[in-house]
């Protein structure tokens, strides 16, 4: 299926291309049958990961250990993306910007760990150059972009403080 927020498109419409059973790289967590034999060997979720990115992890894992994934297109679900978190909050900022440097720094190169640290810190810095306008505003609001700044500098600081057990579970 399709979630379309804010304009993107994520994920493929549905069509001919989803009628028939198939393996794919990872799934979504919201609704998917695992084998017990599997997390057992595996692994259950990354005590790391609260929210956002705790599936890949799952499924990468998996992958690795010679584990396939497999869409159903008979089985339907119905997940209404972020209704707990909603898209664009604080909360949801912090998690996603955390879980997903986490990721990609257990499974990933390091270099390309180091360039998605890069360019968080670069939107994040974007970001604060823009609160920093909206602060100078006259008259005196609360700024719109505190939404995503804050979530995003914890999120960085909280990654850094997790970067010894990513580096240790790669």
């Amino acid at each position: 299926g399709t979630v379309v927020s804010w304009g993107n498109v994520y994920c493929d419409w549905d069509g001919p291309s989803y009628a028939s059973p198939g393996e794919v790289f990872s799934f979504n967590g919201a609704g998917v049958l695992l084998r017990k034999s599997m997390l057992e060997e595996i692994g259950y979720f990354d005590e790391h990961i609260f929210l956002y990115y705790e599936d890949t992890d799952l499924a990468i894992r998996a992958r690795r250990r010679g584990w396939r994934v497999v869409f159903r297109p008979e089985s339907v679900i119905r997940h209404h993306h972020s209704a707990v978190a909603v898209e664009g909050s604080p909360l949801f900022t912090y998690n996603v910007a955390r879980s997903h440097l986490y990721v990609i720094l257990k499974h990933w190169p390091l270099d390309v760990a180091i360039r998605a640290m890069a360019e968080h810190t670069l939107e994040t810095l974007r970001s604060g150059l823009l609160l920093s306008r909206q602060m100078l505003r006259w008259p005196p609001m609360r700024p719109v972009e505190l939404r995503r700044f804050t979530p995003r500098i914890r999120a960085l600081r909280r990654f850094l403080l997790d970067v010894p057990a990513a580096l240790a579970a790669r």
